[in-house]
């Protein structure tokens, strides 16, 4: 028992250990060490990811529902993180579409933590890249590009319009162009007829998911007259409805467009593949035009 105070007192004097924002409990606690395992043992677990482990604990849905609130799916998966500006690997990461926001699990234990949104310029979870607009996302933003050191290191790029709701979002495309992706879960309940004298099937819960699509480029504005005139560039943002709202959207070569996606035989439908697809044979990023 002796040992166990004597350990916890110098995590907390050494100042290894971070509290949630209530101030009330650590989050890594120290109780998921043995009286065999040392303050050694616990910095290893640790390792560089202590500047993560601050935040507040999420919501817990204590109740039946089907979906998911999730982007994707249930399970945390390792992606890598710029925040506050410095890079993090392998991190397990998920995103709540409900909430809106990003949260990280701590191997070796079932602790997840809410990532500060301050300090969140960009993330990957799996394949899916993200970007936070807010008032720090004009600093150090990721996007995806062909080159996977440089993608992580962050890029200064004032391509986000004041207009675009704050959040997290997924770049689907960047390039000349870019495309964005929102994703939000919305709970609902409804009655269930059929659920019979049972209270507990009474009401069906459940997370739907909407999409929204937004396609930015950039334009020329003047400032000022004659000699005095001046150029900036601003970002122009505009939402995506359907396809041929993003095709409707290219200055030029729009019936080229449509003729290729016919070639093709690509599913209409899936708009994560045919938006994308559209701004990569646009910007000539699809060089095989027969396939």
């Amino acid at each position: 028992m002796l040992r166990r105070l004597l350990l916890l007192s110098a995590i907390l004097l050494t100042g290894q250990i971070t509290f949630a924002w209530s101030g009330k409990a650590p989050l890594i606690d120290p109780r998921l060490y043995t009286q065999t395992e040392d303050f050694k043992s616990f910095k290893a677990d640790a390792a560089e990811l202590l500047n993560l482990y601050r935040g507040a604990a999420p919501i817990q849905y204590r109740f039946h529902y089907t979906g998911t609130y999730f982007a994707y799916q249930d399970e945390y998966v390792k992606g890598n993180i710029i925040y506050n500006g410095k890079l993090y690997s392998d991190v397990l990461l998920n995103l709540n579409c409900h909430s809106d926001d990003l949260q990280v699990k701590i191997e070796k234990s079932d602790l997840i933590v809410i990532l500060n949104k301050d300090f969140v310029n960009s993330f990957s979870i799996g394949n899916h890249y993200y970007i936070n607009i807010g008032r720090r996302a004009t600093g150090n933003v990721y996007l995806p590009g062909s080159n996977e050191d440089e993608k992580m290191e962050g890029v200064e790029r004032g391509f986000i319009d004041e207009s675009l709701p704050a959040g997290y979002y997924e770049v689907m495309y960047d390039g000349e162009m870019k495309l964005l992706k929102k994703t939000k879960k919305t709970y609902g309940e409804r009655i269930n007829q059929s659920a019979g004298t049972d209270p507990k099937s009474a009401i069906e819960r459940s997370f739907s998911t909407t999409y929204s699509y937004y396609l930015v480029t950039e334009v020329r504005e003047r400032i000022g007259k004659g000699s005095n005139a001046s150029y900036i560039t601003k970002p122009l943002l505009k939402s995506i409805k359907r396809r041929a709202s993003l095709i409707a959207s290219l200055p030029e070569r729009r019936g080229e467009v449509r003729g290729y996606l016919r070639r093709i035989n690509i599913d209409y439908m899936n708009r994560d593949l045919v938006y994308p697809t559209i701004l990569r044979y646009y910007e000539g990023k699809i060089t095989n035009t027969n396939n």
